[in-house]
């Protein structure tokens, strides 16, 4: 995911992630919640504690990238954080918020 130059990450590219990452927390997951609270989505206590979560641990990884810059451990620890957070929290947790609007849809 990270473009390396002779095995380091560059900090444009760590910065590019972590653009990312930020506009997800502020754009995304709030357009979730609004829609799991207008529809009274069974999961929204827990669904919302995930983004929590990750809104914490990504402002570690914003900190750690402040005080220590563009190097290889942040760039590995952005890496696996992403590809957990894909497998597991869009492949399951916003997987079923689909299912559930889906079927909210088809009433």
């Amino acid at each position: 995911m990270l473009l390396r130059e002779e095995g380091k990450p560059t900090a444009r590219d760590l910065v590019k992630v972590l653009d990312y990452l930020e506009d997800y927390v502020n754009n995304h997951f709030g357009l979730e919640e609004i829609y799991m609270r207008r529809l009274s989505y069974p999961g929204f206590p827990a669904h919302k504690g995930a983004h929590v979560a990750f809104i914490n641990d990504f402002y570690d990884l914003r900190d750690e990238y402040d005080d220590k810059g563009a190097t290889t451990e942040l760039a590995d620890k952005m890496g696996r954080y992403m590809g957990d957070w894909l497998v597991n929290h869009i492949g399951k947790i916003d997987k079923a918020l689909g299912a559930f609007l889906q079927e909210k849809g088809r009433k």
